[in-house]
């Protein structure tokens, strides 16, 4: 997939330095001599367009090294972070179910006050009746 994606690549940077070179031709006559005064001709264009399609391809090569250094690099962060955020959910369903739990505790304590209290009004309820008892056993005598 690389190799396609490359050769379109190389193919648009030698048509550009074709391009430069026919405006270059155009610009320097073919006879004018260099200020070595020796004539200027194409093949010494064609000899650095290659070098100049290496360099370009040594930089992209680069620049695709970095790319991918930085793709593992951010691979690696985001592998991290699931991880975190997976942990982080495995607790919060902990959570939530010790606090379903407790407030199932709650309800059972909540009905286990109600008939403390229940149970507590009838004792009431009985003290109260033996007082009563009492006292009118206490006038009668």
């Amino acid at each position: 997939m690389e190799r396609t994606m490359c050769f379109p690549l190389v193919l648009l940077i030698c048509s550009l330095s074709t391009a430069q070179l026919q405006s270059d031709n155009d610009i320097v006559p073919h006879h004018a001599e260099s200020q070595g005064g020796e004539p200027t001709n194409v093949s010494e264009h064609q000899q650095t367009c290659p070098q100049d399609i290496h360099a370009v391809l040594r930089e992209m090569s680069a620049s695709l090294a970095e790319q991918r250094v930085e793709t593992r690099h951010l691979q690696r962060e985001n592998e991290a972070q699931t991880a975190k955020l997976e942990l982080q959910k495995t607790e919060l369903e902990k959570q939530k179910t010790e606090g379903e739990k407790l407030k199932q505790q709650l309800q059972v304590q909540a009905a286990e006050l109600i008939s403390v209290k229940a149970r507590s009004n009838v004792t009431e309820n009985q003290v109260e009746a033996l007082r009563r008892d009492a006292e009118g056993k206490h006038r009668s005598k």
